[in-house]
């Protein structure tokens, strides 16, 4: 989830680990960080196949500044946790474990397949 809030705010290098101290290339992180976000988009379709994602990473073919990506599946997924655990609070007959079933299900192998 902090991947996709830094590239939202177009500033992805600031996931990247600080025992590098800057001794790395810019460029190449954003590169990598991109395509890890291209490979978890909540829409199966919208990823790159493996041999996209070799070729993106060990050519300069394609220009990462114009690839779109779509949010990841995983965002959308913890959304609805907290709003379903929100209405499981707010209700009077509410109890925990409600939210805690709707939690663990979507860890579920078929959801994970998705």
């Amino acid at each position: 989830m902090q991947a996709w809030a830094a590239y939202e705010a177009n500033d992805l290098l600031r996931i990247v680990d600080p025992v590098l101290n800057t001794n790395y290339s810019a460029e190449e992180a954003i590169k990598f960080l991109k395509v890890g976000l291209l490979c978890v988009q909540e829409t199966a379709k919208l990823r790159p196949r493996m041999s996209e994602v070799v070729e993106i990473l060990t050519t300069n073919n394609i220009d990462m500044k114009d690839v779109h990506i779509s949010k990841p599946g995983f965002v959308a997924d913890l959304r609805n946790i907290r709003i379903k655990q929100h209405m499981t609070t707010d209700s009077p007959q509410g109890s925990s474990s409600s939210g805690t079933s709707f939690a663990s299900s979507i860890w579920s192998v078929k959801n994970l397949a998705r």
